[in-house]
């Protein structure tokens, strides 16, 4: 997670698993690769059994929001229909 996310976890007694920032000044793809691939290994082998990302979604520089995504294991239902 970015310093925010981390703030914000670290406030509620949560320890994060990964901890990544100074993305956003210069995303580079090189980066997001690395970072699903760590993701994706620590879910495959079974370290870990849902993988998050939380971010804060920026609206105005007065209002932001922290948002928490699943991306890992994904619900197939919702990307196809009729699919269990």
């Amino acid at each position: 997670c970015g310093k925010q996310s981390h703030n914000y976890l670290k406030f509620r007694g949560i320890q994060e698993d990964s901890y990544h920032f100074g993305f956003s000044d210069k995303p580079q793809a090189q980066d997001a690769l690395e970072l699903a691939k760590e993701m994706i290994d620590e879910f495959i082998s079974g370290e870990v059994d849902e993988v998050y990302v939380i971010y804060t979604k920026f609206f105005t520089a007065l209002r932001q929001q922290v948002t928490m995504t699943r991306l890992l294991p994904r619900c197939w239902r919702y990307c196809f229909p009729g699919c269990s």
